[in-house]
């Protein structure tokens, strides 16, 4: 190195240099969330011993144990141990349990009997029973036949009529539909309904599961421009289909044929 380089690397600094900042020695400027985590201050659990722990517990029944012992996200959840609130089992599935246990012992239709009448000879003597114990209110006389023409007149009482109709029901173990038990006039004209619809196997036909339940036939209607076609189950109808699409299929491969034929001629 020659003399005046040296004397040049030796030359004064500017004036303003102790004002400057060096680019590698500039102080770290820090963002919002770097005041937010310097300034958050971590609450720290103190740990107490299990036998004081225990102590309180039995004190209090659990109420609270100890302000110091618990963080700021769990202050305010400590459940009281007893049998409704107890430590574990949520307030939703203690109020269903409760709700199944009202429900559970109240009574749903158990007026009516669980042996279901399976005769007519079994209904004829239902039908004279709940007769002759709602006849005790009013002026008829009992009857002890079924062919008492007594049974053919119409009810001249409406509580008469209610109380037959609800013995009725609770002796053959079925519900009586209300609109029925509206139209129908005489007690023989319940008995033709046990005897048509019940005793018959008819409401055996009808499934809740299925949304078109139901069964119809040309004697449910009489005029003559109706006409019922009797129902056709499916294993039937899909046999069907696959009978025509087989034929469809072996028409469509003949006529295929005899373009080729014809086109090779």
């Amino acid at each position: 190195m020659t003399v005046s380089a040296i004397l040049r690397c030796g030359k004064n600094l500017p004036s303003n240099f102790a004002s400057r900042r060096l680019i590698h020695s500039s102080v770290v400027r820090g963002d919002m969330m770097d005041w937010f985590r310097k300034n958050k201050k971590d609450s720290i659990k103190p740990v107490e011993d299990t036998k004081d722990i225990m102590r309180k517990i039995e004190e209090d029944g659990g109420a609270a144990v100890s302000a110091a012992s618990q963080s700021e996200s769990t202050k305010g959840k400590v459940m009281k141990l007893n049998a409704d609130n107890f430590i574990g089992e949520e307030i939703g599935y203690v109020d269903n349990r409760a709700r199944k246990e009202a429900i559970a012992n109240v009574r749903f239709n158990t007026w009516l009997t669980s042996h279901k009448v399976k005769d007519e000879l079994e209904i004829n003597e239902i039908l004279i029973s709940a007769y002759n114990e709602s006849v005790s209110d009013v002026s008829n006389a009992p009857v002890s036949e079924i062919s008492d023409a007594v049974l053919k007149k119409d009810f001249d009482d409406l509580a008469f009529k209610f109380k037959f109709t609800k013995l009725l029901q609770s002796k053959t173990g079925y519900l009586i539909p209300d609109y029925l038990l509206t139209t129908m006039k005489t007690p023989l004209e319940f008995k033709d309904y046990f005897t048509q619809e019940i005793l018959s196997g008819k409401q055996q036909r009808f499934k809740e599961s299925e949304p078109n339940a139901i069964h119809l036939t040309n004697d449910t209607f009489k005029s003559k421009n109706i006409r019922v076609l009797e129902d056709v189950p499916g294993r039937f109808q899909k046999k069907t289909k696959n009978k025509v699409l087989s034929e469809l299929y072996l028409l469509n491969s003949q006529l295929t044929n005899e373009k080729i034929k014809i086109n090779t001629d």
